[in-house]
């Protein structure tokens, strides 16, 4: 989930300020209004184009869940001396997608969907506020889980494999926002790089006597979120924006799920999921 008040993100590095008129999160600054709470909420597309999982390999396909949506929201407080605490939560669902694949003399289908989690504490200090322009970097704790569910079915074999992939780490980042002269309009962004401690299980079963998919292993997954847009103010404490997101999660998936042979997958997959977003954000 990287969801930054106004800001121009790789997903996730975020600015906040309490001076200028526009705060480096995108916010009416503490100064003009009494209130130290802020927040933003937002709500686009989550566009799948990351690895695809390879079944039966060679014999098989590659396939991914279908595009879905994606949504956050983020609260924090000015603690004063220029710093902030901000909580957050993001996560994308995706539905089920299917495919069709040649496989020797037979066909197989397949189904995949999945969804993914992040929770974000952080703390941020304001290194740049002005009228202008405004950069708030920050450094804290991301938590993920990812989830992503895989069926197949031939005339003989049916199976379900199912990913779920958790992990914990830290993470940092920047992002700033630049007012555009007198227009009104502010452009926004950032970015945020988390490396997160985590495991990798894969559970399901086959309809015939071969070994299931079934191993935990751990795996440490590195996080890039990235946005970039274009703001407005709709009030004197209220912005609504539309930009553009990428969030990267390497390592959080396998690169394939099974072999011919059955048993657990292998490899590392890296989801990649960007997409248009509209974003609201100002002061509690």
């Amino acid at each position: 989930m990287t969801c930054t008040f106004r800001s121009l993100v790789l997903a996730g590095f975020f600015a906040a300020s309490s001076i200028a008129t526009v705060n480096a999160a995108g916010l009416v600054s503490s100064d003009q209004f009494d209130s130290m709470f802020f927040f933003e909420v937002e709500g686009g597309l989550a566009l799948n184009a990351g690895t695809a999982t390879e079944v039966y390999g060679t014999l098989g396909g590659a396939v991914r869940p279908n595009n879905g949506g994606r949504a956050g929201i983020r609260i924090g407080a000015d603690i004063g001396n220029g710093f902030d605490i901000v909580a957050g939560a993001a996560g994308a669902g995706f539905p089920t997608g299917t495919a069709t694949f040649p496989l020797g003399a037979d066909t197989l289908t397949t189904t995949s969907k999945g969804y993914y989690l992040t929770g974000d504490l952080e703390v941020g200090y304001a290194a740049i506020a002005d009228d202008e322009m405004s950069l708030r970097v920050f450094g804290g704790l991301r938590a993920l889980r990812y989830h992503h569910s895989f069926g197949i079915a031939t005339s003989t074999t049916t199976g379900l494999m199912v990913v779920d992939t958790t992990g914990i780490g830290p993470r940092v980042g920047i992002e700033g926002t630049h007012q555009l002269g007198d227009s009104g309009l502010s452009l926004f962004g950032g970015a945020s790089l988390a490396y997160l401690f985590g495991r990798l299980d894969e559970s399901g079963s086959f309809s015939t006597a071969v070994a299931p998919p079934n191993q935990s292993i751990g795996r440490n997954i590195i996080n890039i979120d990235a946005r970039v847009g274009v703001s407005m103010a709709i009030t004197d404490s209220m912005d609504l924006g539309v930009g553009y997101r990428a969030s990267y999660f390497g390592g959080a998936d396998l690169a394939a799920y099974t072999s011919a042979a059955a048993g657990p997958g292998t490899g590392s997959g890296s989801p990649l999921f960007h997409g248009p977003f509209v974003t609201l954000s100002g002061r509690l």
